[in-house]
């Protein structure tokens, strides 16, 4: 019984860290996301201008 009054008070612990590692990782996908779209951003932006040039 101790056992599981033990199990139930570390319960609220035991979300809230996992609330903070998913929250990481959303935002570590986001940052990820982001850097890619940045770099894809680039490359269309020389090809556009490798285009241009070629005209």
């Amino acid at each position: 019984m101790r056992a599981e009054r033990e199990h139930t008070a570390a319960e609220p612990k035991r979300r809230e860290l996992a609330r903070r590692e998913r929250e990481q990782r959303d935002a570590e996908t986001r940052r990820a996301r982001e850097v890619r779209r940045e770099q894809a951003d680039d490359a269309l932006r020389s090809i556009r201008a490798l285009m241009g040039a070629a005209s």
